[in-house]
């Protein structure tokens, strides 16, 4: 068996960062998920997710609204953020019990699992971050480019398409230099493209005994959509509005 190895005039590591940061993802995205979340083999619940996604730039902000199961239908939240710039990360959560209820997330509850999963509202970016990271060599490992950033105390090795960048997994690391095996391992499987940009049919991300996954029901790529399904009194009636769409 081959070890990995850094290839010759290869790109150094956060310069494969900067190059899945770069794919052409279009201005405009709408999905629809399932949202499965699993302990120990036994499903616990799944939730549908509709997001939609506006990209200007370097700026992007993405709408994710659950519209199923009926209790919990119409929690939403959006995430605004600058091209791999983890200073500029925003997560505004609507909670629509009552007169409504909307909350700015401080940088440690954005690091929470969203609707008690695996997954953390960090996770679901558009991009990764690459100011403030210190990334090692890139590596050849088989069929992906594994690149080692660091982040104060935070590590992880991200595995990358030797082709176009495209993220296929992230292994997030203990904290502290002595390192150790993943706390938490994503992986993007089932990969198509739709409307000429490459995206994951699964997602999975696993901690322990807990998985997450996320299957693709449809997606569409292309301009921007309505601005105004960010905009706060819209988000009040998010399911309805999507439902238009």
């Amino acid at each position: 068996m081959s070890s990995p190895t850094t290839p010759r005039n290869a790109l150094d590591g956060l310069e494969w960062i900067r190059r899945a940061n770069d794919r052409d993802i279009g201005a405009g995205e709408l999905r629809e998920v399932d949202m499965q979340i699993a302990d120990g083999g036994r499903v616990l619940r799944t939730l549908r997710i509709t997001t939609v996604r506006e990209t200007d730039g370097d700026r992007s902000r993405t709408l994710f609204c659950l519209t199923d199961p009926a209790p919990l239908s119409n929690i939403n939240y959006v995430l605004t953020e600058r091209r791999g710039d983890p200073g500029s990360l925003a997560v505004s959560l609507h909670l629509p019990y009552g007169a409504g209820t909307f909350l700015d997330l401080a940088v440690t509850q954005q690091r929470q699992g969203v609707l008690g999963s695996t997954f953390t509202y960090e996770d679901l970016r558009t991009w990764l971050y690459e100011r403030g990271q210190e990334c090692g060599p890139a590596i050849v490992d088989g069929p992906a480019v594994r690149v080692r950033c660091r982040d104060g105390e935070r590590a992880c090795e991200v595995l990358l398409d030797p082709g176009d960048g495209f993220v296929l997994g992230v292994d997030h690391l203990p904290a502290g230099p002595a390192g150790g095996a993943p706390e938490r391992r994503y992986r993007a499987t089932e990969i198509r493209t739709v409307d000429g940009v490459r995206v994951a049919g699964v997602m999975t991300m696993r901690r322990g005994d807990r998985c997450t996954t996320i299957h693709l029901r449809r997606a569409r790529y292309g301009p921007a959509f309505d601005p105004r399904l960010f905009e706060l009194e819209w988000r009040r009636n998010c399911r309805q509005r999507l439902g238009e769409w």
